[in-house]
């Protein structure tokens, strides 16, 4: 079975609606991001090896209402669908973690169309279980990572392999400032994810920081770059 690129809504409706009994892989990618051009190639290796499952590419940025409903937070991502519901998740480009997921699905629809499942083939957590923390560990904690660096930014990803636009963009701005940053991937710690957003009072991602001070998102930091105001915040003593 070859790959299907969704080019609407209605059409990634009527392909998981189709074939109740089948299951369908999902791949949320992003043309930008270099992680989801490999993982496209392995997701077309699977497709033409396991046949009896339905493939599907998602656009993730270009068909944001549908990555919202799948609870999409970075790429590239892969959902499981079964009869109507989500049975399974991978997140991140981890060829063995994928393949495992297919074989798994494979068997369960073979073996099983009742709508009960086994532990084997449940959702999994789209993130890593957090670090069990207290209150007050965590305010530490978060204030320690704030100042961990003079400039410090949480992003979705890594420099190199960042996994969301926004995060892409705010490390080419350093970048190419030759600005001197360190960084926390969010998506590694559910807790910290969640706990930021409160200790910051700023409820999206990325986040920059400055000697501990919360300096915005990617559009504050882009009018604050253009503006030299971001230069002289960071040589300030």
């Amino acid at each position: 079975m070859t790959v299907t690129e969704i080019a609407s809504e209605d059409q990634l409706q009527a392909l998981l609606t189709s074939k109740t009994a089948a299951t369908s892989v999902l791949n949320f990618w992003a043309a930008w991001a270099q992680q989801c051009k490999q993982m496209n190639q392995v997701f077309t290796d699977l497709a033409r090896q396991y046949k009896q499952l339905q493939f599907i590419q998602v656009e993730a940025e270009k068909y944001p209402e549908v990555s919202e409903g799948f609870d999409i937070e970075a790429v590239p991502t892969f959902i499981f669908v079964r009869n109507g519901k989500q049975v399974d998740r991978v997140n991140g480009a981890n060829v063995a973690e994928l393949t495992a997921a297919v074989e798994r699905q494979l068997t369960a629809a073979a073996t099983s169309t009742a709508a009960s499942s086994t532990s084997s083939n449940k959702p999994r957590a789209p993130l890593a279980p957090p670090v069990s923390r207290s209150e007050e560990e965590l305010e530490a904690y978060l204030k320690a990572l704030t100042h961990r660096a003079p400039v410090m930014i949480f992003i979705k990803g890594s420099p190199d392999t960042p996994r969301c636009s926004f995060s892409k963009k705010l490390v080419a701005l350093l970048n190419s400032a030759n600005i001197t940053y360190d960084y926390f991937d969010i998506l590694g710690d559910e807790q910290v994810r969640q706990g930021l957003k409160k200790y910051s009072d700023w409820p999206t991602y990325p986040q920059l920081y400055i000697r501990g001070e919360l300096q915005g998102g990617l559009d504050i930091v882009t009018e604050l770059h253009a503006s030299g105001e971001l230069a002289a915040l960071i040589s300030a003593s």
